[in-house]
């Protein structure tokens, strides 16, 4: 949860991290960059975590209370422009949507490090309060058309493969579940897939 300046900036660099974006306060070529080549997805991150800091203030001065405002309303035009549906405070660091129109519950929580593709929906059986929210790992790869309902938890480092139905929890690390309802298919972890290079051996 971001509290402070710093726990914004670190959310942020994470977010530019996972979306592969040159840092943009380093050197007039990356901030033109940044500038002409502006990401909508990336925009949507920074915004969220912008409104996350102004959210958590335990009080606002005026100044901050326009902020909350202005960075609500800011997050209302990227929803409708790239049909994803995350609030605040809902996900960890190092997020990355790639490809938009995603719905993930407000209860819902997410680790970090996760890589979630389009079309995606993480939310609950029902529209009342007392249904839960799923709880999802670290580092955990969620693919294009995947459904996760209900309360449950997914375990950190974990493979959910196109289209898959995930209605239970996955307690084991470290593997790749996929079909309607989701069963395990291998003990493929997420590394390949959330950071695009070889595992570095120890």
């Amino acid at each position: 949860m971001i509290k402070s300046k710093e726990d914004l900036r670190r959310y942020i660099n994470l977010d530019r991290i996972a979306y592969e974006k040159p840092d943009e306060y380093k050197g007039f070529r990356a901030k033109l960059s940044n500038y002409v080549f502006k990401d909508r997805f990336f925009e949507y991150m920074k915004v969220l975590r912008k409104l996350e800091y102004y959210t958590n203030l335990q009080k606002r001065n005026p100044l901050q209370q326009f902020m909350f405002y202005y960075y609500g309303h800011k997050l209302g035009k990227y929803k409708a422009i790239t049909g994803i549906d995350l609030d605040a405070n809902v996900a960890g660091p190092g997020l990355r949507i790639s490809h938009g129109k995603c719905v993930v519950s407000v209860d819902a929580r997410l680790g970090s490090g996760c890589k979630i593709l389009s079309d995606v929906t993480i939310g609950k059986l029902g529209p009342y309060n007392k249904d839960g929210a799923p709880r999802i790992g670290n580092n955990v790869y969620i693919g294009t058309g995947a459904r996760i309902i209900g309360d449950i938890e997914i375990a950190d480092d974990v493979v959910i493969g196109a289209n898959a139905v995930v209605t239970k929890s996955i307690t084991e690390k470290g593997i790749t579940v996929a079909g309607i309802p989701a069963k395990k298919i291998s003990d493929t972890d997420s590394w390949w897939y959330i950071h695009r290079v070889p595992r570095e051996e120890s």
